[in-house]
């Protein structure tokens, strides 16, 4: 008698297979329409994307920017695309350099922008302004508000609606070590200490990040309810390494010293995750069930819970005759959704069952892993 053999791919499919986003949009500023312009993209994957070749429309033209050869996001990582004389012409001399220059063209208002890839075929979009004014392929669901000058749109979320995605805000193009700070001056409680890394913390997929708080004097620094003295770096500051997990939920913390002063800072939003798997197979005969003596782990290396989905694909077996196990607890089907808290990994079993009807061969499928 023949066995049945399932082959049964993992993949990570954190939403879109190919969403690279456009992440901010900083069409209208201060000081120079011609040269102050810019266009920042965002990789959501773990994973590095190549871009060369893709093409910026807008409604000034359709191929308004192209990538060159070798131009890549990184994994978890941001590319600015500007106007030419960026580096000259931006509103703030602070900002960093653009990863490609060309000359591209904006409108103020009523208008958007395309993302499309070497396959022609539409990544992102974004529009502002009145959608009756604007190429319908330039925004997705509803464009957003105009920005006023020296503002920008900045991506917070990816519902695939503009005017749900994206708010009004400063534009921040400082990059990944740089953060813009403000300084209120009130009272003593404020510590006059500060983080050498920024005031706000972006954490890396599975990766613990070392922060370096210095003060002017020499006192005790607790954080994460680890207290450590601070040691002189030179005549004028001392200071402190502490190591913040990647785990550790987003929001707002404080760093409490010896003198009773606190310094406040932000950990950031990191969704991510990875799936550990070889191939899993199953030798079953009609009317029989089989268990897969292999499976998968998943490792949620954010710091935010993940709620996640099973799905299959495939034309010749269906997802109802299979289940799955998470940590050795009962079969589920696939319907069902799972949580793996940050920092946390779980293990997955399978299991098939084959109807009696079930003609013999060998059957390939792929299952998609999603998170929410």
């Amino acid at each position: 008698m023949k066995k049945i053999l399932l082959i049964l791919l993992v993949l990570l499919l954190p939403n879109l297979v190919s969403a690279v986003e456009i992440y901010q949009i900083f069409y209208d500023p201060a000081n120079s329409e011609s040269g102050g312009e810019s266009i920042e993209f965002y990789n959501p994957h773990p994973f590095d994307i190549d871009i060369s070749g893709w093409i910026v429309a807008t409604e000034s033209s359709m191929k308004d920017a192209i990538f060159p050869a070798n131009s890549t996001i990184p994994a978890n990582g941001y590319f600015l695309l500007a106007d030419n004389m960026w580096d000259e012409r931006k509103d703030n001399l602070n900002w960093r350099s653009a990863d490609f220059m060309t000359p591209i063209t904006l409108n103020n208002e009523d208008s958007g922008i395309a993302l499309i890839n070497s396959s022609g075929e539409i990544v992102d979009a974004v529009g502002w302004g009145n959608p009756d004014n604007i190429d319908n392929n330039l925004f997705a669901g509803t464009p957003c508000n105009d920005a006023p000058q020296s503002k920008a749109l900045l991506r917070i979320d990816s519902t695939k609606d503009n005017s749900n995605d994206f708010i009004i805000a400063e534009p921040d193009f400082f990059g990944d070590n740089v953060i813009s700070i403000e300084v209120n001056v009130t009272d003593s409680s404020q510590s006059s200490a500060y983080i050498l890394e920024s005031g706000s913390i972006t954490p890396s997929a599975g990766t613990n990040t070392t922060i370096h708080v210095r003060a002017g004097e020499l006192m005790t620094a607790t954080l994460f309810d680890t207290t450590k003295v601070m040691e002189k770096v030179d005549n004028n500051s001392f200071e402190a390494v502490f190591s913040v997990p990647y785990y550790k939920s987003p929001g707002n913390y404080s760093i409490l010293f010896s003198d009773n002063s606190k310094l406040g800072f932000e950990i950031k939003e990191l969704k991510s995750f990875k799936v550990i798997s070889d191939k899993i197979s199953f030798n079953v005969v009609p009317g029989s069930s089989s268990i897969a003596s292999n499976k998968a782990r998943i490792i949620n290396n954010g710091n935010t819970d993940l709620v996640f989905s099973l799905d299959l694909i495939t034309d010749e077996l269906d997802k109802s005759l299979f289940q799955f196990s998470l940590n050795n607890d009962d079969f589920v089907g696939f319907s069902e959704q799972f949580e793996i808290p940050a920092g946390k990994s779980s293990g997955l079993h399978f299991k098939i069952e084959i109807p009696e009807e079930t003609e013999l061969g060998s059957y390939q499928s792929l299952i998609t892993i999603t998170a929410e």
